[in-house]
């Protein structure tokens, strides 16, 4: 039996079709999972409808397509595809909707330049398939097998592609525009400058795919396997990435916000996941997992998480705190100080307005204060003006409230009187007594105190509210110094 099957394969009649699946097949050949096509040739070519070549016939029309497939009925009995089709060609042929390609096996079929709009492509085989720029706009590929296929440039706009089988599939400049890839596998798959503006991808199956420069603008990426994929350069703008897995991923220069719209990420697994040079400005990522993470001093994330205007929940200003601080745990594990100042500094005040907001002015006051004298621990210039204001206010007002040097008969050091017929001698007696003043207050500020100068009457809450002053804020510029250098 097995030999009659070869020799009908190897001399099919003239009228026959006589196409081999696969190309490459020899008699002799176990015939499991090949086929040689039986279908009635065409007038004008030694092909069937199905496997000629389109510019070499006339006779390549949707009528004689659907003559040449077998009835309905019993396609619906065949297992495990409705048709046997490996090898057709299709190439720039308008099908659209007109032909049920539905559980139809396509392996190795040339469908190139194809007009497959609206087709019924349900759980077709079209393994190691041609696709390029195939018109797919509308088509229901819904489980369908595209294993090696090839879908570069192919037009996908609002294609349903739920649970289809991507695996290494080439997808690179394809458009994708609003197609549900719903847990689709495309594992391995390439991406690149593919068109993918509202596409859902939610659960999709993307490891080691390659999307470097695809635009994800408004992506639903939610719960997607995105583990040691290559984003360099793509564009998820507002994309949704919750619950995404992003172990080991590539967002070198990813953008993942701009000035209207930003992405998602929360709880987004990010371990070790590359972020240099990325653009999450305003991105959220609430509860991700960042061990490990990679970012650079050109990877941005600004003022995000919740704008220090307006009234927030507490739970807003909870995940916005929770933000800013994973934001400094990871720059300072990329010893980038500067970023995880930054992000120090958003916690804080974010502390501060949820402390406004929710009426606990004790806290309010205490973050107030330390943002005014040393910006909260992290300000030197802050710290050396406070002193500098203490000083010259203290020297302001010793020659009101009285310093005398120390002797009985000495005068109290008080501020000329003004004398419009001697204003140079009035400006002379005013920079001595300022300068006495200064000498005063710098002594008492940093408690140093020689004795030629000494407080009396009300000068001497003064100066002992300066010395006060004075230790407190030595005592801070050795913190902020320690904490600087701790970073």
């Amino acid at each position: 039996m097995s030999r009659l099957i070869f020799e009908t394969m190897a001399n099919p009649p003239s009228n026959r079709c006589g196409y081999m699946w696969p190309p490459d097949h020899e008699v002799g050949n176990y015939p499991d999972n090949q086929s040689c096509c039986w279908r009635p040739a065409l007038s004008d070519a030694d092909r069937c409808a199905w496997h000629s070549d389109p510019n070499k016939t006339d006779k390549k029309t949707i009528a004689t397509l659907q003559e040449s497939r077998p009835d309905p009925a019993i396609r619906d009995q065949t297992n495990p595809g409705a048709e046997l089709l490996g090898g057709a060609v299709l190439a720039g042929c308008e099908i659209r909707d007109s032909i049920s390609l539905f559980r139809v096996l396509f392996q190795g079929a040339d469908l190139s330049g194809a007009y497959l709009t609206d087709a019924d492509l349900q759980e077709t085989d079209l393994s190691d398939a041609n696709l390029t720029d195939a018109h797919l706009v509308f088509a229901d590929l819904t489980n369908a097998d595209l294993i090696g296929a090839d879908l570069s440039g192919a037009y996908l706009y609002n294609s349903d592609l739920i649970g289809a089988d991507l695996i290494g599939v080439d997808l690179s400049g394809a458009y994708l525009t609003d197609a549900d890839l719903t847990n689709a596998d495309l594992s391995g798959a390439d991406l690149s400058g593919a068109t993918l503006p509202r596409t859902d991808l939610s659960d999709a199956d993307l490891r080691g795919a390659d999307l470097t420069e695809a635009t994800l603008y408004k992506a639903d990426l939610r719960g997607a396997d995105l583990t040691d994929a290559d984003l360099a350069d793509a564009d998820l703008t507002d994309a949704d990435l919750t619950d995404a897995d992003l172990t080991d991923a590539d967002l070198t220069n990813a953008s993942l916000s701009n000035t209207a719209a930003s992405a998602n990420l929360e709880r987004a697994n990010l371990t070790r996941t590359d972020l240099f040079d990325a653009h999450l400005r305003g991105a959220e990522f609430y509860a991700a997992v960042t061990t490990d993470t990679q970012i650079n001093e050109g990877t941005e994330f600004g003022d995000h998480y919740v704008s220090d205007q307006g009234t927030i929940s507490h739970a807003e200003s909870q995940q916005a705190r929770w933000c800013a601080r994973t934001v400094e745990q990871v720059a300072e594990d990329n010893a980038l100080p500067d970023t995880a100042r930054e992000a120090f500094l958003t916690r804080k005040r974010l502390k501060r307005r949820e402390a406004r907001d929710e009426g606990k002015r004790g806290t309010w006051i205490h973050l107030t204060v330390s943002e005014l004298l040393m910006g909260y621990g992290e300000s030197f210039k802050r710290v050396l003006i406070s002193a500098v204001v203490v000083i010259g206010t203290a020297t302001l007002l010793y020659p009101w409230l009285g310093v005398r040097p120390t002797g009985e008969d000495s005068a109290k050091l008080t501020y000329p009187a003004l004398t419009p017929d001697a204003p140079i001698q009035f400006a002379t007696e005013l920079v001595d007594t300022l300068l006495t003043a200064g000498y005063f207050s710098v002594l008492t500020f940093t408690t140093l105190g020689f004795g030629d100068l000494r407080p009396v009457g009300f000068g001497r809450v003064i100066a002992t509210a300066e010395a006060g002053f004075g230790v407190t804020l030595f005592a801070l510029f050795v913190f902020v110094l320690g904490r600087r250098a701790t970073r």
